[in-house]
């Protein structure tokens, strides 16, 4: 009998060791706490930083801006996260030679407010951040939903201020420019993006290294960071002369520093019950890729039971079948594409019992192939004579494409001067004589097109001027001579005289000077005119004043009639003119304005009005004078006197006090001097 006990319990034991090999059990369980991912900036490399995070604006319509990693302020080592180095700011225009020797300006970059990049070392840069900004940065985490509780830490650094700022996601509205910490659920392209959280007020503006804690639900399949600014400048960003000793413009209000990230950490802790399935992800690629043969990343969970290989599944463009790469058994996977574009990629773990990993439903990641160069072109218009020859000036535009990964940016500078980023406007040569337009283009890869060259000759001339009524005969003591100037470039200064007499200056928008008081007989007037490329041109006619039967200067067929003026004015006060002024027949030439007999402005024939400025103390006659077109004249005059400041008088004088003011004023005194009386005869009851 005991012999049979023995033989039956050795059975058991047997069984039940058969039955723990075959039956799977959890060979491995989470710990209980676990590092998913962290991130400290401190990569060897940009590149390697760079691969990391998929990175992207989704405000881009407003231009392109995106976190990027930056030696400029940081928590801990040399590096943090900034939000956003990469991208242009449209707030602060830094200064660049031109071709001529000119000053133009160019947008400056967000990673520095003063200057372009490479030209001074990052400790001297100045960032800030654009406005329209909707950065995000986001990681894939694989494993998180075998973690009870999953936890994110970051510190982050902020100099925000009060803007319309609005989440993205609701259109709720924050106001501030803010950080927003976002996960997704669900994977590749169908996944689902969340705010998590968002910093306070007082953290934006607080200008130091904040430490922050977030649950993260362990659903969550992307984790990642949302940098959002308004439309309009933040308050208490930069002055408007802030960095005038740099040259640089502040347009539309000036910004703030922005958002700085360091020491990511994203832990799983409180192991789940049950066996740990499988779980792969291809990581986050970078947007773009400048080669063919690159990188492709995997993150695996650890499961219960070990994951004997991992199968690579890609397609080219975003819809179609998928092509099976190969089974790797380590991270990172060599991938060589076979032409530029775009490019999905998803895995697929099998354990080491020859069970899969549940398919994916979507890609994990893209990526765009790029490279090949970007293309530009070019495009002059003006008035051709001959093979890129035009006269006066000519205006060129830039076109630009690439097919892949889209242009990051376009260049172009005069006759070897500094490049100046090209923002789509059309820019115009006047200068004389023959040019070298430079140009190229550089894509989001970072392909640099060879730069082009296009020649452009601007044949100038000086200005020409010209009398359509030469030796004209005058019949008063009124002539208006007419002319005309012509000219490759506009035209900048007018001066007139006559008889040889001294030059004088006239507006540089008129066709025709009126003398008067002539005597009889003849004169000659000289007229010089200077363009805008400093050239000078003159001419000289002659005309004839015949007083033997003179016309009738007030049968003019002109009725004018002055506007009201005010016959005193305070020294430094605009005297406003305006007039009316009909004719029987023929047509209105021109109006002059005299002070005290002298022309001070003459005007086309379509002015009402006139502002006379920098009248000296004393006394004037402001005259308006109207001429036909027969050179017939009608003239009405004011006199006005003009005050020294502080001067006072009964019109209130330099205080500003009207005859009515005085008026209202003296009878308020009388109505107070009434009452007083009328108290005091009650009071000793005179009536």
């Amino acid at each position: 009998m005991l012999r049979d006990k023995v033989l039956t319990v050795c059975a058991l034991l047997l069984l039940s060791s058969l039955l723990i090999t075959m039956i799977p059990v959890k060979a491995v369980e989470a710990s209980t706490s676990d590092v998913i991912l962290s991130e400290d900036a401190e990569e060897a490399t940009y590149d390697e930083w760079n691969a990391r995070w998929t990175r992207s604006d989704l405000n881009s319509a407003s231009g392109d801006d995106y976190f990027c990693r930056l030696a400029h302020n940081n928590h801990g080592g040399s590096h943090a996260i900034y939000a956003s180095r990469v991208g242009f700011n449209s707030h602060y225009l830094v200064p660049v030679t031109m071709a001529d020797g000119s000053i133009g300006y160019t947008q400056a970059w967000n990673v520095n407010a003063t200057g372009l990049p490479g030209e001074t070392s990052q400790s001297q840069w100045v960032p800030r951040y654009d406005t329209n900004q909707d950065s995000v940065m986001r990681k894939a985490v694989v494993g998180a939903s075998s973690y009870g509780t999953v936890t994110l830490t970051f510190w982050f650094w902020s100099d925000t201020g009060a803007s319309d700022a609005k989440q993205p996601l609701t259109g709720a509205s924050v106001g501030y420019d803010f950080l927003n910490v976002v996960y997704w659920t669900g994977s590749g392209d169908s996944s689902t993006k969340q705010v998590l959280w968002t910093d306070s007020s007082a953290q934006a503006s607080a200008k130091g290294w904040t430490y922050a804690t977030v649950q993260v639900p362990n659903t969550v399949t992307y984790i990642g960071f949302e940098f959002v600014s308004g439309t309009t400048a933040p308050q208490g960003g930069d002055a408007s002369d802030a960095f005038t000793s740099s040259g640089v413009k502040v347009v539309d209000g000036g910004m703030r520093e922005g958002v700085y990230l360091d020491d990511i950490t994203l832990t799983g802790s409180s192991s789940s019950d049950g066996p740990i399935a499988m779980e792969t992800s291809v990581d986050n690629l970078a947007q773009v890729q400048a080669h063919r043969n690159f990188n492709v990343p995997y993150t695996t969970n650890n499961p219960t039971v070990p994951i004997g290989q991992v199968s690579l599944y890609y397609r080219q463009g975003t819809s179609g079948g998928w092509t099976h790469y190969g089974n790797f058994t380590s991270s990172p996977i060599s991938f060589t594409a076979t032409s530029d574009g775009t490019y999905q990629f998803y895995t697929r773990a099998w354990d080491t019992n020859g069970a899969g990993e549940s398919q994916a439903e979507a890609p994990d990641a893209t990526t765009i192939v790029d490279t090949t160069a970007p293309t530009t072109t070019i495009s002059v218009t003006g008035t051709s004579t001959g093979t890129n020859t035009y006269s006066g000036s000519a205006s060129f535009t830039l076109g630009y494409n690439d097919a892949s990964s889209g242009v990051n940016a376009t260049y172009y500078r005069v006759d070897s001067g500094s490049w100046i980023l090209y923002d789509d406007s059309t820019v115009t040569l006047t200068n004389g004589g023959a040019h070298q337009v430079q140009y190229y283009s550089i894509d989001r890869a970072g392909n640099k097109e060879v730069e082009k060259s296009q020649a452009v000759t601007i044949e100038t001339t000086n200005p020409v001027v010209t009398f359509p009524e030469p030796a004209k005969k005058f019949t008063s003591s009124t002539a208006t001579v007419r002319f005309q100037v012509t000219g490759s470039s506009d035209i900048t200064e007018l001066w007139a005289s006559l008889d040889g007499g001294k030059n004088s200056s006239i507006d540089s928008s008129l066709s025709s000077i009126t003398f008067t008081d002539l005597t009889a007989g003849s004169h000659r007037v000289t007229i010089w005119a200077k363009d805008s490329d400093g050239r000078w041109g003159q001419n000289m006619t002659t005309f004839t004043v015949d007083l033997s039967n003179p016309t009738d200067s007030t049968d003019s067929g002109m009725t004018l009639t002055l506007g009201d003026l005010s016959s005193s004015y305070n020294e430094g006060d605009t005297v406003h003119l305006n007039w009316t002024c009909t004719i029987e027949s023929g047509e209105i030439d021109h109006f002059s304005v005299l002070v005290d007999g002298d022309v001070v402005a003459t005007l086309r024939p379509q002015m009402t009005s006139y502002d006379l400025n920098g009248l000296t103390v004393g006394s004037h006659e402001i005259s308006v004078l109207a001429v036909n077109s027969n050179g017939n004249t009608t003239e009405q005059s004011v006199t006005v006197m003009v005050r020294a400041s502080g001067s006072g008088g009964l019109d209130g004088g330099s205080w500003g006090i009207s005859p009515e003011m005085l008026i209202i004023g003296g009878l308020a005194l009388f109505g107070v001097v009434a009452a007083i009386v009328l108290v005091y005869m009650r009071s000793r009851k005179m009536y």
